[in-house]
């Protein structure tokens, strides 16, 4: 699997009980809202809800740290009935859950894996999970082949999870879409830039536990025959059946010769499978190109034109789409349509949406957005084009009020909205970064990626909730004096908790108090005009007056006189602070071999953790004290397994560093020192 000829190395901008796997807790509300990819196992895109183009605007911006490649999902009555939650992964290994106004709920680190491949910057979660209504849980695969249950309100991870997919996590990783389907979640797995590895369907029973797997290509026929791209495996309900469509086979084995075949075993095939994984119907079509970057992506989409029966459409690298008819896959295509013409260095990288009421599917290319109509004599033909401007990896679609939706990577990077039937543009809106994945529409919402929200209408009202676990969102510049920021704005005390007030209406993404009158918020609800950025906003009287300042990064942390930030490998430090007359500057404090996960201000400087660039792992945390202009570097205990820094807190001279062992089940290890780094203990906590 490649998933194009150019490397794509830009980031994006972008409580209640824990039930038991496999109940629901007495009277809970029932679990609905966009919960799998694609809206349904069809893997569709048909939002099947209005969105009013016309009213919609920016509600609130998201920053996440790190790519995001699965489609945000949203599960109504969580944590408690008429409530909403936002989820998405990111390639950090982080995943998140969102209230509908951006404010962190809750978030879980499931790792970064050491992996050389570059088409994205880090490998974390790259497959969109899906919700399962009746465990009330999300389920995830991270990159080292395991899959979670994560309690839908909490994040806790279920008892008796995560649960081992496959071995070999560094040629394979969950590229698509996860799919539930009666009580089990269905995974494919693919390669890192065509790696060797054996491509899989495995099924997870939900209640068991049990893992059972279908190999596409076996490696003693070369390996390969990835299932890969956005929208994974689909499913029909009419006919009981799972769909895949798969990459080509590699070289090896008994599959040798120049080229060798790349359709060995499954490679570049349709693949029609019961629930149990027996194989009902294969076809790879004849006028496949061997030896060209020319297999399946992405999940077919299942449907059904009057007339015709249920179809299923598959997409080509090489621009060709086929339709089957449901159950007889083995007898190949009865119709075939050349959305783009072939073209190796742009390939064909969407999953299509289809809209029941014009029987047209919609295809987002490098370079147009193509709407492919069935007519009635059951015959695809291209009905429009529309062409874009500069050629990139643009999102895949969704439909909505008769709008096709889709955002655009290209400098700026927009969201636009398209009448479904003429072609014409209805709506464009800037996005401040790239973006992959179809966005997600639900109840007057449109959410991209995650790293944006808009909405149409007035804002509902939310309840004041408790503090969420998300990362920043309590600062303490004593023990009595502390911000913390919850769905309702953010409050603060002077008495150690015990009375708190509203000092700022909204939601904060990150909060630090750094004395009794100062400190700094950064911000997502009123978005920036480019719709890339949080705004920090700050405070030299106790959050009676903010300002604005462009003069600090959205990574910072501050105690006292010291107020710091970082980007990438850089730290900077603002001066003066508190500002006395109402300006301040920041100064460079120091570069570093390495990139900055977390900081924290000490006397005189700041405390540092650092980790690998590109790699985000390390078996020895290394920390670097940087005061009075002088680095001083300490390398931590070392731990077995791949182990992700995740966080460092200061009390000066304590020092405390949190990671994770991301390899196997959940392993929290923690690292303190009591004199500023002298001597340090280690200490390991499962679960």
């Amino acid at each position: 699997m490649r998933l194009a000829a150019r490397v794509l190395s830009i980031a994006l901008l972008a409580l209640v009980a824990t039930a038991s796997a496999g109940s629901r807790p007495l009277a809970a509300p029932a679990v609905s809202g966009w919960l799998t990819y694609g809206n349904d196992v069809s893997r569709r895109g048909d939002a099947g809800t209005s969105l009013d183009a016309a009213r919609l605007r920016p509600a609130w911006f998201a920053d996440v740290d790190g790519m995001v490649t699965t489609q945000p999902l949203v599960a109504h009555n969580v944590p408690s009935a008429g409530q909403s939650t936002i989820y998405v992964g990111v390639s950090s290994g982080r995943f998140e859950a969102l209230a509908p106004n951006g404010y962190v709920r809750w978030s879980i680190d499931l790792g970064i894996i050491p992996q050389s491949c570059p088409q994205l910057p880090t490998w974390g979660v790259t497959g969109t999970p899906v919700i399962d209504p009746a465990t009330r849980a999300v389920y995830v695969a991270d990159a080292f082949g395991w899959l979670h249950a994560l309690d839908l309100a909490t994040g806790r991870e279920r008892p008796g999870w995560p649960v081992k997919l496959y071995a070999d996590s560094r040629g394979e990783l969950v590229w698509g879409a996860l799919a539930d389907v009666d009580g089990s979640i269905y995974v494919g797995t693919g390669s890192y830039c065509n790696e060797p590895m054996e491509g899989k369907l495995v099924r997870v029973d939900i209640a068991t536990h049990t893992v059972t797997s279908w190999i596409s290509v076996p490696s003693s026929l070369g390996g390969g025959g990835s299932i890969w791209g956005w929208g994974g495996v689909a499913y029909s309900t009419r006919d009981d059946a799972l769909y895949v469509a798969t990459g080509p086979a590699f070289t090896g084995g008994m599959n040798t010769g120049n080229p060798s075949d790349d359709s060995a075993g499954y490679g570049e095939h349709l693949v029609e499978l019961n629930r149990d994984l027996d194989v009902l119907g294969a076809d790879h079509p004849p006028d496949i190109p061997n030896g060209e970057d020319s297999d399946f992506v992405g999940s077919p989409v299942i449907a059904d034109p009057a007339g015709c029966g249920e179809v299923v459409g598959a997409i080509n690298k090489d621009g060709a789409f086929y339709l089957y008819h449901g159950n007889e896959v083995s007898a190949g295509a009865f119709a075939e349509v050349q959305v783009q013409a072939t073209d190796f260095s742009h390939p064909m990288l969407t999953n299509p949406a289809y809209d029941p009421a014009l029987r047209s599917f919609y295809f987002v290319t490098f370079t147009q957005l193509v709407r492919v109509t069935i007519d009635d004599g059951c015959v695809p033909h291209v009905t429009w084009r529309v062409r874009f401007g500069k050629s990139t990896l643009n999102s895949s679609p969704t439909i909505a009020s008769g709008l096709v939706w889709l955002a655009l990577s290209g400098q700026p990077a927009t969201l636009l909205a398209y009448d479904a039937q003429t072609g014409a543009r209805t709506l464009r809106k800037l996005m401040g970064g790239m973006s992959f994945d179809a966005p997600t529409i639900v109840d007057g919402r449109l959410f991209d990626d995650a790293r944006h929200g808009f909405s149409a209408g007035a804002r509902p009202s939310l309840p004041m909730h408790t503090v969420g676990t998300g990362p920043g969102l309590t600062s303490w510049s004593d023990s009595r004096h502390g911000w913390v920021s919850r769905e309702s704005g953010v409050f603060s005390t002077d008495d150690g908790g015990r009375h708190w007030r509203r000092i700022f209406a909204g939601p904060a993404e990150r909060v630090v108090r750094t004395s009794v009158t100062a400190g700094v918020i950064s911000v997502g609800v009123r978005p920036t005009a480019c719709n890339c950025t949080t705004r920090r906003l700050w405070t030299t009287n106790e959050g009676r007056t903010w300002h604005t300042t462009r003069e600090l990064g959205p990574s910072y942390a501050g105690k006292g006189s010291i107020l710091v930030w970082w980007s990438g490998s850089t730290l900077r430090q603002i001066v003066p602070w508190p500002a006395t007359s109402g300006t301040f500057r920041s100064r460079l404090l120091a570069r570093l071999n390495g990139q900055i996960a977390s900081a924290a201000a000490i006397p005189g400087g700041a405390a540092v953790l650092l980790t690998d660039a590109g790699k985000g792992w390390d078996n020895a945390p290394r920390l670097a004290l940087v005061r009075g202009g002088t680095v001083r570097m300490l390398t931590l205990s070392h731990v077995s397994g791949d182990v992700l820094a995740v966080e460092l807190h200061a009390a000066w001279p304590r020092l405390v560093v949190t990671g994770i062992v991301a390899d196997g089940p959940p392993v929290t290890v923690t690292w303190r020192t009591s004199n500023g780094g002298a001597q340090w203990t280690t200490a390991e906590r499962r679960g």
